[in-house]
């Protein structure tokens, strides 16, 4: 009776307790564990603290709902012996527990997870910005924090498991249609926490080796892009093992990173960390590509590397031909060392914009610098191995004239020529470097023998004779290499074997590169501080002193330097290169040839396509030109059926500071010191090179001013136009001259027919403009648009337009190398590409 009396007692305590704790909460079961149906490494992982605190309380909510029925139905299975003799009782107080039990744990499993979750993707975040900051000495990836996480997520899958097989055995006789659909809910629930919590394992792991490729990869890669004091190997061997090292360790993190994003992607789990992942994978390529890249670039210069004590090597020294011996051989290597790089641009150029998307890796800058640096050291040792040999005097004797140009003072082909070295190389080496004060390289008993100034320079500055300071009037390279040569010839008695012609940019850079170079006054000049020391020991030393500052260069340069020092340099020149600051002239015509194909040789270019060139001469004796602001507009209507009618306009804006001298007369001293003469009116000769047979509709008028050079000479009246049609160099020039003070702007306006350049051949219209940078100047704003025929549309070009409206298309780039733009156009077409 007992018995009975306790086991009626606990039916009906059980039915009550079903009735007024189970059902209600069975019933809001199914809403509520739906919250978690999505879960996934995205959603647990949301950097907004808000979303992770309602995550927290809804976990936190539902756990304290279940509590008190997990507890009451444990005591309800306790029973289950006592009452066993009831049919279904036991059975259903038991697994009503399990069940129970089951929420439990995969409750504890997402709230054991959901702190480790919400910092894996924060983590990822830092690991890139790690790997790409390769110039920074910052903390990286903790180790500990991703054994951490890795042991989270393990502790977490643990207890889903066992949760999940505790629910296999019989279930519940009595379950209403919510409290079934709540327990399929689960069960699907529990199929992605287990997809969500290993995809989270993996990717902590992968963290791990995230922090070991940072800490090797930044004594490698940082030196190439900072001066600081970095652990980078010493020597040749040290560089090599360590970069095969991290060759092996990033192809391995590579192929781990591929593997999660396809399981991302397979298990639909978390579209923040595939996109993460998806980032990641890319900054590993890049580095990949970089470390592969310098392999193959070390792989060929070793053997001229190994007999020195240290990897360090001597530039200007013994081991110069050696090394460029090894890179005459290794053409191939480099080839693809040039590839490789190629797609790291190309890769972190969609980097740039997807990182901007999704957030994070802060670091591209510093990575994409070192990839510049790297690829344009590799490509300039490409393109000099096949000359190098002859040009530096491996079995003879060469001599090269050096033209120092002030681009402060603009000509066409860099600058004023301010000073002249003869640079002299015997067997390879560099064996002397004399220098010239350029006013003083001629001789002025032998005017006769040197060639009549050019017009404009003869019009507008009154020149008499053409003499070495102004060699670089005209805007053709090699014009110009070739009368300077002749005129050391006349000035000093001396043939040479080519010219190359540089200003302060190319110093600059090379200073940038090197970090630091002795000064004139005994410490370090520097790339922050050159300008300054050039304006002020001008002052005081006058032109000679750039000849003191090139001497610290060249004593860097001599001394042994290391390996990314190097190709530092190397980039540092090719840059001055492709910008045009640096320019190239041989007799050799065979390597001359060689010269043209890279495009270092500041000629003219010779095309069947539209073409463009702005040249500046500043004829104010002045050194104005660093502050003027430069922008070009350029519209071409090819609604015209032959000949494209195209109209120009010029800016300038002369950011001189006040107080600056006057603009008249133009013979006016603009000042005693360096700073005046760079804050003062600008007078500009200008003139534009387009292809040959075009024509000139209308221009602006710019009025002859009345104290100019050209009316007190009597070469002109005032107010004529100095606006002028010529030939020259197989191009049609148009040219003028203004005066520009300081704080002031004005503009040049040119509209002209040109010749047939515009391929409309097969329906389409197919368009290519060549726009030649001017060497000395800085980058100029150019916007180029075209006005379509009714009914064309753009269908592909070289750069995306800025605007595409009606009938107009516009492109806008900043010139500071030579730029072509190619645009096809096709009619009834809407696509563009």
């Amino acid at each position: 009776p007992a018995a009975a009396v306790l086991g009626g007692l606990a039916v009906t305590v059980a039915a009550l307790g079903l009735a007024l704790l189970v059902l209600p909460i069975a019933l809001d079961t199914k809403s509520r564990i739906a919250e978690f149906r999505d879960v996934d490494v995205a959603q647990i992982s949301a950097r907004d603290s808000a979303v992770l605190e309602d995550l927290q309380e809804s976990v936190d909510g539902l756990e304290n709902d279940v509590r008190p029925v997990a507890a009451y139905l444990r005591w309800v299975a306790r029973l289950a012996p006592a009452i066993s003799w009831i049919p279904g009782v036991g059975h259903e107080a038991r697994e009503w527990a399990a069940q129970l039990d089951r929420l439990q744990g995969d409750l504890a499993a997402v709230a054991g997870a959901l702190t480790a979750s919400s910092s894996l993707l924060q983590a990822y975040i830092e690991a890139e910005t790690a790997l790409t900051r390769v110039d920074s000495s910052g903390p990286v990836p903790q180790l500990a924090l991703s054994v951490e996480l890795e042991a989270t997520f393990d502790t977490a899958l643990a207890a889903v498991r066992r949760a999940s097989r505790a629910s296999r055995g019989d279930v519940p006789v009595y379950r209403p249609a919510r409290i079934r659909d709540a327990m399929g809910t689960l069960g699907e629930i529990e199929v992605r926490m287990l997809s969500a919590f290993s995809l989270g394992r993996e990717a902590s792991g992968l963290l791990g080796e995230l922090a070991m490729i940072v800490q090797q990869v930044r004594p490698i890669v940082g030196p190439f892009v900072s001066d600081a004091s970095q652990s980078a190997p010493t020597t040749v061997e040290e560089l090599r093992r360590a970069l095969v090292d991290v060759d092996e360790r990033l192809r391995l993190a590579s192929v781990r990173s591929e593997g999660l994003v396809r399981l991302a992607a397979e298990t639909g789990q978390s579209e923040a960390l595939k996109n993460r992942l998806d980032v990641l994978d890319d900054v590993l390529e890049v580095l990949l590509n970089v470390n592969s890249a310098t392999v193959l670039v070390l792989s060929a210069v070793q053997p001229a590397l190994e007999d020195g004590p240290d990897s360090p090597e001597d530039v200007l020294g013994r081991r110069l031909v050696r090394t460029l011996e090894a890179l005459a051989g290794s053409e191939a290597e480099l080839d693809r060392a040039i590839a490789l790089m190629d797609d790291a641009r190309t890769r972190l150029a969609d980097l740039e914009t997807r990182a901007g998307l999704v957030g994070g890796a802060r670091g591209l800058e510093e990575l994409g610098k070192a990839v510049e640096r790297i690829g344009d050291g590799i490509q300039l040792a490409r393109d000099f191995a096949p000359i190098g040999l002859d040009m530096v005097g491996r079995d003879s004797v060469r001599r090269y004239l050096l033209l120092g140009q002030s681009a402060d003072e603009l000509r066409a082909t860099g600058g004023f020529v301010s000073a002249v070295w003869l640079l002299t190389f015997d067997g390879g080496e560099l064996a002397d470097i004399q220098y010239f004060d350029a006013v003083r390289v001629d001789d002025y008993g032998r005017l006769n023998l040197y060639p009549p100034a050019p017009p404009g320079l003869e019009q507008h500055m009154n020149a008499l004779v053409w003499l070495m300071r102004d060699v670089s009037w005209e805007p053709d390279f090699p014009t110009t290499a070739r009368t300077a040569a002749d005129m050391f010839r006349i000035g000093q008695r001396q043939e040479v074997d080519g010219v190359i012609a540089m200003n302060q940019w190319t110093l600059l850079s090379l200073i940038e590169a090197l970090g630091a170079v002795a000064s004139p006054e005994g410490d370090d000049l520097t790339s922050h501080n050159l300008f300054a020391r050039i304006e002020k020991g001008t002052d005081v030393h006058g032109r000679a002193y750039v000849d003191l500052a090139l001497e610290g260069v060249v004593e860097r340069l001599s001394a042994p330097i290391s390996l990314p020092e190097l190709m530092s340099v190397a980039s540092a020149l090719h840059r001055s290169l492709e910008e045009r600051d640096l320019l190239f002239y041989l007799d050799d015509r065979k390597q001359q040839v060689l010269i043209e194909a890279a495009g270092w040789d500041g000629g003219i270019r010779q095309n069947a396509t539209d073409y463009l060139y702005v040249v500046d001469s500043n004829v104010g004796w002045s050194k104005a030109d660093r502050n003027i602001e430069r922008r070009l507009r350029y519209t071409v209507d090819l609604g015209k059926p032959l000949r494209a009618r195209a109209t120009l306009n010029l800016a300038y804006y002369n950011h001189s500071g006040p107080g600056s001298a006057g603009c008249v007369p133009q013979w006016l001293n603009q000042g005693t010191n360096y700073s005046d003469l760079k804050n003062a009116c600008w007078w500009n000769y200008w003139r534009v090179y387009v292809p040959q047979g075009s024509k000139l509709l209308s221009s602006t008028h710019l009025g002859l001013p009345e104290y100019s050079v050209a009316v007190e000479i009597g070469r002109g009246q005032p107010d004529d136009d100095t606006v002028t049609v010529s030939s020259s160099f197989d191009k049609t020039v148009v040219s003028g001259l203004f005066a520009l003070g300081a704080g002031n702007s004005t503009e040049v306006n040119l509209i002209y027919d040109l010749p047939i350049v515009v391929d409309r051949s097969g329906g389409e219209i197919d368009y290519r403009l060549l726009i030649q940078k001017q060497p000395g100047s800085r980058s100029r704003g150019v916007e180029v648009e075209f006005v379509l025929p009714p009914g064309y549309t753009l269908v592909s070009s070289s750069i995306a337009p800025a605007f595409e409206e009606d009938s107009r298309v516009a492109f806008t780039l900043v010139a500071e190398r030579d730029t072509v733009l190619t645009a096809v156009f096709a009619k009834g077409s809407d696509s563009a590409g």
